[in-house]
């Protein structure tokens, strides 16, 4: 494959392959040999090198300049990011900082998530080599943020063309479900007319999740049934891992995640197919939610159907699977890639993807009330070191002052870790689920 480039660079001159030695030729009868060296050819500009379909380049442009934001949770970045493209969709906020937007009546949740695992907060300069999309060959971000970029490109497409549906832009989904954990907690009344909710956040071209850690989320029925009008070679996958949309799982009875055209996630070789990804946004634009089943029950508990070994933790039994996406999930912990990860205790805040009783005392004993979904946006999102607004979460001092309770007494909190089965091992490998990790 070839190298990534500048949308700037231009090509270096150079002989074209299949040249004619006989247009080299000698100036002397004592074949002394000079080289002709073609004319230099135009400069290319590496954003045409794919020809988006004929009327779609404004779209292929804003694709462009979305993955230009470097966006951690709660960054500057992200928050210009959002200002510019969710903003103007006149979505509605809930005090959490998850936006919606809700078209016609609809039975479908669409899923996507505004934050990345870049390390910093700014821009970055894209990459261009025919239908991929990757980092430039000089850049140096960590990612390049096709996840979730992709799914929020695809969900303002439908926004745009007007697809029924009801749409959620996550907040904090790489630092743990955060935004669909307090939605699936306190706002779980404006999910009852849902029956399927589709997250459009999974790597590769071809997967539609039927489990998440191991548990069923949707079906095998509504998976055929999305196939069928997809099409494009998608299949059932039972590897995946988590994203927002197994907050619902419990909730919602068709729970799902979508393959948007990106690989290598989390990585520096981050790559998107740009040809993949207007063809699924061709087939998303027509999605027909009257054809797709609707079987599993919400809350039905099924565990991945498979175990290939035992092993013994505190004197007890545990089965695992093999691979890096194979999860057994239980409620007395899981493994996973071959690694035993303790349960978290329930009741302590420190649920995965859970912090329960933090939202409580942060919101008050009628938090269920206070929260409020359906508050017009029509505000840019402020920085920290602006006026509050209604439009940022009043959890996110809270969160940000136990960040610095954590900083200054870190022995301290490794002991109240260690107390809860902790050690380094596993704490890093969930540290590592979050996309980074430094020791």
């Amino acid at each position: 494959m070839t190298s990534f480039y500048n949308s700037n660079a231009a090509d270096p001159a150079a002989i074209e392959p299949g040249t004619p030695l006989d247009l080299v030729p000698a100036t002397t009868a004592n074949t002394a040999i000079v080289t002709v060296v073609p004319p230099k050819q135009p400069k290319i500009d590496r954003t045409t090198a794919y020809n988006p379909p004929q009327g779609l380049e404004k779209a292929h442009n804003m694709l462009l300049d979305m993955l230009s934001y470097k966006r951690p949770a709660r960054s500057k970045a992200e928050r210009a990011f959002i200002n510019r493209f969710i903003i103007p969709l006149k979505v509605e906020v809930d005090k959490y900082g998850n936006f919606y937007k809700k078209i016609g009546t609809s039975a479908v949740l669409w899923s996507c998530h505004v934050d990345t695992v870049h390390d910093d907060s700014g821009k970055q300069v894209i990459g261009f080599d025919m239908d991929e999309i990757g980092i430039a060959e000089k850049g140096k971000s960590n990612c390049l943020g096709g996840d979730d970029t992709c799914g929020v490109w695809l969900m303002v497409q439908m926004i745009l063309a007007n697809v029924p549906g009801l749409y959620i832009f996550h907040r904090e989904e790489e630092v743990g479900r955060k935004g669909s954990e307090f939605i699936a907690k306190y706002m779980s009344s404006h999910l009852k007319p849902i029956r399927f909710a589709i997250a459009l956040d999974r790597k590769g071209d071809t997967s539609i999740i039927t489990h998440q850690m191991g548990k069923r989320c949707c079906s095998d029925e509504f998976t055929k049934s999305l196939a069928e009008q997809l099409g494009m070679g998608y299949k059932a996958d039972d590897t995946g891992s988590y994203t927002d949309t197994a907050s619902y799982v419990g909730l919602i009875g068709e729970c799902t995640n979508l393959s948007v055209g990106f690989r290598n996630a989390h990585q520096a070789t981050e790559r998107i197919d740009r040809a993949h990804m207007f063809k699924l946004r061709e087939k998303l634009l027509t999605i027909d939610e009257s054809k797709l089943a609707n079987v599993r029950v919400a809350g039905t508990t099924e565990y991945k159907s498979y175990s290939v070994g035992t092993t013994y933790s505190n004197g007890m039994a545990y089965s695992y699977g093999q691979g890096e996406d194979d999860y057994t999930w239980a409620e007395t912990g899981h493994w996973e890639g071959g690694k035993w990860v303790p349960p978290l205790k329930k009741g302590t805040g420190l649920d995965f993807g859970g912090h329960a009783n933090s939202y409580g005392k942060r919101l008050g004993s009628n938090s269920r009330e206070a929260v409020v979904y359906g508050t017009p946006v029509d505000k840019l999102v402020k920085d920290d070191d602006d006026e509050p607004t209604g439009n940022v979460a009043d959890i996110q001092k809270d969160y940000d002052m136990m960040v610095k309770l954590i900083v200054k007494n870190a022995e301290a909190v490794a002991d109240i870790l260690e107390q809860y089965g902790y050690g380094y091992d596993e704490l890093s490998s969930e540290i590592m689920q979050t996309g980074a990790i430094r020791t």
